[in-house]
């Protein structure tokens, strides 16, 4: 444990020093790493934090907070992450948690976080395997206790920004809402799901008439799933009026990224679609960080890390 603290120490120094001089030779790299490197005193959450006491300077007023890892699924990594995060909660206000998942599968998280109702463990269990951990169960389970205490005001959120899984996730919710908004397009709705899935088999079939088909039919398949965000678009003040302003704009979203994950699976090759992929996630954190406001701040759950 006391090799991988020193690691994480000097990841952080990577990241909260000024840049490292240009020279390679060993003598000035050890001695800037000593000058600017951070002593952690542990990588588990519910530690005294006063070793982590010079994120205040290093953060500033930022709004936005990413924290990577060098391998999905380390103990050491999550249980790290969550005590930083725990930190910027009680020391510096954040309130709102965003982790690589579908935005739906984060609305259920969030709906445990703020009322306790449903199963985060079998929620995480359907999720990415590298989710599926005792330590990120864990971590939702403590926003949930800091959530009940009546001395916290502002409460804590969950969120998903990841684009991937969107179909999955994405049209049994969009089917659920449709039957309590609007009854009249469910059977168009299960006809559009028909046509992705079929459109989607084609497209990593073997055989090349297959493939010749899904390639056919791309624009046919896109027009159908933007006739989603669309319908809820033009009825909004019915829907809303059914549902909630909140659950609208949550479904718009979802839809929305249907078309983008529509692009990226047929596109020509991997960096596309990761490359659309990267900008779906880019324009859900800043759908985040607009529906909740100036006075929030979001620490992002990722492979990679940033500060804004």
């Amino acid at each position: 444990m006391q090799t991988f603290a020193a690691l994480l120490c000097i990841l952080f120094a990577l990241y909260s020093a000024a840049p490292a001089p240009a020279q390679t030779d060993d003598e000035v790299i050890v001695a800037w790493l000593r000058s600017t490197a951070k002593p952690l005193r542990a990588v588990e959450p519910g530690s005294e934090d006063g070793d982590l006491d010079f994120l205040p300077q290093l953060i500033g007023n930022r709004r936005l907070v990413a924290m990577g890892e060098a391998t999905h699924g380390t103990h050491e990594f999550f249980q790290f992450k969550r005590r930083v995060f725990e930190y910027l909660v009680k020391h510096m206000g954040f309130t709102i948690f965003a982790m690589e998942l579908p935005i739906l599968e984060g609305v259920s998280l969030d709906n445990y976080v703020q009322t306790g109702q449903g199963d985060p463990a079998a929620i995480l269990h359907d999720s990415y395997w590298c989710w599926d951990t005792k330590e990120v169960l864990e971590l939702v389970e403590w926003m949930r206790r800091y959530n009940q205490e009546p001395a916290h005001q502002r409460k804590l959120k969950f969120y998903g920004f990841d684009t991937q899984k969107a179909f999955v996730y994405g049209f049994p919710e969009l089917q659920r809402y449709f039957g309590r908004v609007d009854r009249s397009f469910v059977n168009h709705l299960s006809a559009v799901e028909a046509q992705v899935n079929r459109q989607r088999q084609r497209f990593f079939s073997k055989k090349v008439e297959e493939r010749r088909l899904a390639k056919l039919n791309k624009s046919r398949v896109k027009n159908d799933l933007l006739m989603l965000p669309e319908r809820l678009r033009s009825n909004k003040a019915r829907y809303v009026a059914r549902s909630s302003e909140n659950e609208w704009a949550v479904m718009l979203r979802a839809s929305e990224m249907m078309v983008l994950a529509q692009d990226g699976i047929f596109s020509p090759g991997f960096s596309a679609g990761s490359e659309l992929r990267d900008r779906g996630m880019a324009a859900n954190v800043d759908w985040i960080i607009e529906r909740e406001g100036s006075n929030n701040k979001a620490f992002l759950w990722a492979l990679q890390g940033v500060t804004e």
